[in-house]
């Protein structure tokens, strides 16, 4: 009996991990759809603020030092890193807020 609780509780918890799993990919912006996108600039602090708070469906690096970034509520907005690279250190700063965070570099 023991066994098999256990068994209905792991097969539970997979499949609320795959509905999960499914709704994020679903509503995630493609690479295309960011980089096309009509952005709202706005500071390197603002966006900053936004991928540590756990805001951030997509980032995308471009060599230029842009960092594009396709906020959950759908706007995209652009901002200039200070230094190249500087974003991929915010997010490893985020940690779990940004699991779900995709990220690109052009």
């Amino acid at each position: 009996m023991k066994k098999e609780k256990i068994l209905i509780a792991l097969l539970s918890i997979a499949a609320i991990g795959a509905v999960a799993y499914t709704i994020r990919d679903v509503t995630a912006p493609s690479l295309e759809e960011v980089s096309r996108a009509k952005a709202e600039q706005i500071s390197w602090e603002d966006a900053r603020s936004i991928i540590m708070n756990g805001e951030a469906k997509l980032v995308v690096q471009s060599h230029n030092l842009d960092v594009r970034i396709a906020h959950e509520d759908g706007t995209v907005y652009i901002a200039k890193e200070p230094e190249i690279d500087d974003v991929f250190q915010v997010l490893e700063r985020c940690g779990a807020p940004c699991d779900a965070t995709a990220v690109a570099t052009e």
